[in-house]
């Protein structure tokens, strides 16, 4: 009888445990405030999910294509590739993975190695920027990062929307 018990008692914590992992692998309300896991984005807001003028926040795991409201944290290797003024609150944007030659918006981190390669004054709300991995002799924006290696070798006056400049790795790897 007591073995029984036992197993019944174990067979409930098991099913509870898979029960929450599932609705934390799927998305989760939690208030504002509370901590996000690493990995997760906020996806929703609900203005009194979490009683009165206290805002509730739906996160879930973090995948490439996602809308994520204003605030959310952005996960390495993800960049801001569109902008929706009717998403999220006011302000939704959409993330992708980084890859060679995406635009991204203004306000986007640009991921090491990668440099704003063309200004686009029609793409994401009116700054959109290609970026591309950086490699010798390519043409890049004014203010667009240096990457660890390289050096500037040519300015130009009328690349980039204005003025461009040509990188080259440095002699000798320094």
């Amino acid at each position: 009888m007591r073995f029984t018990n036992s197993i019944i008692v174990l067979s409930i914590i098991f099913y509870l445990s898979f029960w929450c992992l599932y609705v934390s692998a799927q998305g989760q309300n939690i208030c504002l405030g509370s901590s996000i896991p690493e990995g997760y984005v906020i996806t929703r807001l609900n203005p009194h999910g979490c009683g009165i003028n206290n805002v509730q926040q739906y996160i879930e795991p973090v995948r490439n294509g996602v809308e994520i409201c204003l605030g959310s944290p952005l996960p390495t290797g993800y960049v801001i590739t569109r902008l929706n003024r009717n998403g999220c609150g006011g302000v939704g944007q959409y993330i992708e993975l980084v890859r060679d030659g995406m635009q991204i918006c203004l306000g986007s981190p640009l991921p090491d190695g990668y440099v704003i390669t063309r200004l686009n004054p029609n793409g994401c709300g009116g700054v959109g920027r290609y970026i591309e991995k950086a490699r010798s002799g390519m043409q890049i924006c004014l203010g667009s990062p240096i990457p660890q290696g390289y050096v500037v070798t040519r300015v130009i006056p009328n690349g980039c929307g204005g003025t461009g400049q040509y990188i080259e790795l440095l002699i000798g790897g320094r």
